[in-house]
């Protein structure tokens, strides 16, 4: 009989997480040094590639979707409206 093999379990899986060191001054001053010479370039005319590429500062993506949310938020509430607004005129049409 093979009712062992019903009831067997899976085993636990294994998690292994190496913490990184942040250093937000460091990352902070190579954000700065990029930015500098990013606009030397400019100034200088060089053309633009890959080289200039300046990732995101740490905080700028959630203040751009804070942007991004308050018009989301509004676009919803418009829809909201919208489908009030067609409910009771489909409701004063049907009972009416």
């Amino acid at each position: 009989m093979k009712l062992q093999g019903m009831f067997r379990l899976p085993k636990n899986r294994k998690f292994g997480f190496t913490p990184r060191y942040y250093d937000e001054a460091k990352e902070d001053f190579e954000y700065r040094v990029a930015r500098a010479k990013q606009e030397a370039r400019a100034e200088s005319g060089a053309e633009e590639n890959d080289e200039n590429y300046v990732p995101l500062r740490r905080g700028e993506l959630r203040r751009s979707s804070r942007l991004l949310n308050s018009d989301t938020k509004s676009s919803n509430l418009r829809t909201i409206m919208i489908l009030g607004i067609l409910l009771m005129l489909a409701y004063w049409l049907f009972y009416s």
